[in-house]
């Protein structure tokens, strides 16, 4: 399966707190969770003390999404990294409580 072109997954860390805030973008799914992995994977080597998962330039979060942000979550919680997620869309809200995840949400 191919990478839908509109993908992309960045970072950047406030200099301040150290707070690293990861940014997705495009359709979220199957296809395009190895990208988004091999860039937490760095976020998770960088051992920041908080990471803001950004969701709003997603299009579509699926069900491998959704095990991605768990398994960085989990990898985040082996160094002691908090993860708060910004999911604005309604939608991503409720995909969240559907999956008992809305805990992590980060509040609005």
């Amino acid at each position: 399966m191919n990478r839908p072109s509109n993908f992309s997954t960045t970072f950047g860390t406030n200099t301040q707190s150290g707070t690293v805030t990861v940014e997705v973008h495009g359709e979220f799914e199957s296809a395009t969770v190895p990208p988004f992995e091999a860039a937490t994977g760095r976020v998770v080597d960088l051992d920041p003390p908080a990471v803001v998962l950004d969701l709003e330039g997603t299009e579509l979060i699926d069900s491998a999404a959704i095990g991605a942000i768990m398994r960085f979550r989990r990898d985040l919680q082996a160094i002691g990294t908090e993860l708060s997620i910004q999911a604005p869309h309604v939608y991503q809200q409720r995909l969240f409580e559907i999956t008992g995840l809305q805990h992590i949400l980060a509040p609005e």
